[in-house]
């Protein structure tokens, strides 16, 4: 009889997903995969690579902005474009570890400018939203139809100008 053996962890191959968004500012889920996400207009990408997963959480993501590397990581979940292409939002997380090198999962809403490379964090976390420029809407939805839920608003944030944009 042969010894036991635990099998060694193999990284597996995974495939990259194209999705295209909504052209009404709608979030949509994507997680636990490699994604490309396609702006309304077709002149932007967001590319998240498939990093890492909690114990009982989603994955995270390295992502790419029209190939530039956005600092921090993209949580799987909801991700939205606004109807002219130039907001992408999603949640996001910081590249942070504790003093014992142990990562900070934390969960925030960012909001990046496709045509300036800047990205704003929302003073709270959204976990779904449509972005109805200048507004970020968080919503809710209801019902039991999956095609006929009904949108609830449960709070929004309106940009006015004067917020601090980080450039990347």
């Amino acid at each position: 009889m042969r010894p036991f053996r635990p099998k060694t962890k193999q990284e597996t191959k995974r495939d990259w997903h194209t999705r295209e968004a909504p052209k009404d500012g709608s979030s949509f889920f994507a997680a636990y995969e490699n994604f490309q996400f396609i702006s309304p207009d077709g002149e932007h990408n967001v590319s998240a690579q498939y990093f890492d997963e909690p114990p009982h959480g989603d994955s995270y993501h390295i992502a790419k902005v029209d190939g530039r590397r956005l600092p921090g990581y993209v949580w799987g979940g909801s991700f939205a474009w606004s109807a002219d292409s130039k907001y992408f939002c999603c949640s996001w997380m910081p590249e942070k570890s504790d003093n014992r090198g142990v990562r900070v999962l934390a969960r925030h809403t960012i909001v990046i400018d496709m045509n300036e490379l800047k990205y704003f964090l929302m003073p709270e976390y959204f976990a779904n939203f449509q972005i109805q420029w200048p507004q970020i809407v968080e919503i809710k939805l209801v019902g039991l139809d999956p095609k006929n839920f009904k949108k609830l608003v449960l709070r929004s944030f309106c940009f006015s100008g004067a917020e601090e944009w980080t450039s990347f």
